[in-house]
């Protein structure tokens, strides 16, 4: 799973990339951080975002197998 880091309205948006149904569909998750001062914290929330959402995939994927 890819995302990046987007800013609107003057806070950082983690964008994460998700594939359904051999589809690309995008995913916005709002941080709380404003832009200023805080690129790394948002930087950090994008990883964690990822790593989380990688998880609940696996996750669901073994429910769905049994």
């Amino acid at each position: 799973m890819t995302g990046s880091l987007t800013i609107k309205n003057g806070k950082y948006y983690a964008v994460l990339n998700t594939y359904e149904d051999g589809k690309r569909k995008k995913k916005w998750i709002n941080s709380g951080l404003p832009e200023k001062g805080n690129k790394r914290k948002a930087e950090q929330f994008l990883r964690e975002k990822i790593k989380e959402f990688e998880q609940d995939v696996k996750n669901n994927k073994d429910i769905d197998l049994t």
